[in-house]
């Protein structure tokens, strides 16, 4: 298996700054990869500004048209953020969750036309997704036309941003976000047409948990 795997960088650690980039294509991995993006595998600690993505992006969990996770260090002095960014590609989440991430995770998709997840912090801001989400297999959760998953604690937000592609999915499947567990939705839109086999299903959320928001 390969991890980390994005269409123009793997992994974007603690202060880095990703600017007005473009990447199109195929990102492909095998069955067993996870943390999978069109531009970049992770994030941590890290932002990314007026960047963009074309073109195709499939793996096991984890899997987000421009990042597949978003994690944040909660002792960070840095922030940990997407602005003004898009993707257009289209997402597949083959399996039912990432064997590198906690318990958790094992039955979670994790797919999002933007962010696949979005861990302990990262905010997403003036940004959207057009492309087609799904996860394929028939007990994934966690699809989001956007965003997958924002997964603890509070400071989580996505500000002023949309998504515009269909979303298909088992469980926790939704136009904007799949699963909310903490976090903000400040301002957000979604389009797209969602279908599901299972529960938390909604047209911009398919589910909110803990203390999530919708403003």
């Amino acid at each position: 298996s390969a991890n980390h795997i994005g269409g123009l960088i793997g992994f974007n650690p603690w202060g880095g700054t990703i600017s007005r980039s473009y990447s199109s294509g195929t990102v492909a991995v095998g069955t067993n990869s996870s943390y999978v993006g069109g531009l970049i595998g992770q994030q941590s600690d890290s932002y990314v500004d007026a960047s963009k993505t074309a073109g195709n992006v499939t793996g096991l969990a984890d899997v987000g048209g421009l990042a597949g996770t978003l994690f944040s260090n909660q002792n960070s002095v840095n922030g940990n953020s997407i602005n003004n960014s898009s993707s257009s590609a289209t997402v597949v989440a083959s399996g039912t969750g990432n064997p590198n991430e906690y318990q958790y995770y094992l039955s979670a998709a994790n797919a999002g036309g933007l962010v696949g997840l979005d861990y302990a912090g990262g905010t997403i801001n003036q940004s959207y997704a057009t492309g087609n989400v799904s996860g394929t297999d028939p007990n994934s959760k966690f699809v989001g036309g956007l965003v997958g998953e924002m997964f603890q604690p509070s400071q989580l937000a996505i500000n002023s941003s949309y998504a515009s592609g269909n979303v298909s999915g088992a469980t926790y499947v939704g136009g904007l976000l799949g699963n909310a567990n903490h976090g903000l939705i400040n301002l957000s839109n979604a389009s797209g047409n969602v279908t599901a086999s299972g529960n938390n299903i909604g047209g911009l959320v398919g589910s909110l948990d803990y203390s999530a928001s919708i403003n």
